[in-house]
């Protein structure tokens, strides 16, 4: 009777402890998808500026930095857990997300083909990307 009971019991906290991680996830349905697809044009133009800005603050051509501790003022807003930059894109790297990434990537090439783009989930059953704002 009593090993039910406990048995009952782990059941029903897994039961419990799975469902409330629901929210973290970093698939395409996750609340940071969501809050990067309402962001309006203009805070995405504001945004490629910012990180054209952030790139030309900090040491070029020297691989990829990593804000892990600090977040630039410019990305607060999007509450980042951190930033990584290279000469060429900054990529945000959104809170939250309990086993696979949403990331927003500030791409600059030397070419007119500038872009942000939004990347989601684990290859290949529950990754994505959608090209948020592309340079006109």
């Amino acid at each position: 009777m009593i090993f039910r009971a406990l048995v009952s019991i782990i059941l029903a906290a897994s039961l419990l402890s799975s469902c409330g991680n629901r929210g973290l996830t970093c698939d395409e349905d996750a609340a940071q998808v969501a809050l990067a697809r309402s962001l309006p044009q203009e805070r995405l133009l504001r945004l490629f500026a910012d990180a054209q800005a952030a790139v030309a603050r900090h040491e070029k051509g020297l691989g990829w930095k990593s804000a892990d501790v600090w977040v630039p003022a410019e990305f607060a807003d999007l509450d980042p857990a951190k930033v990584t930059f290279s000469a060429r894109r900054i990529s945000i790297v959104m809170k939250h997300c309990r086993d696979h990434g949403v990331f927003l990537d500030v791409v600059m090439p030397a070419d007119e083909r500038a872009s942000i783009v939004l990347r989601w989930g684990e290859a290949p059953h529950t990754a994505g990307q959608q090209v948020l704002w592309q340079r006109p």
